[in-house]
């Protein structure tokens, strides 16, 4: 199964972490 984690920081960056 994946799941996704998106964060977001200042200035609308935006990290997005895909795992199993």
């Amino acid at each position: 199964m994946l799941c996704q984690y998106e964060a977001y920081f200042g200035q609308g960056t935006k990290l997005t972490v895909l795992g199993e």
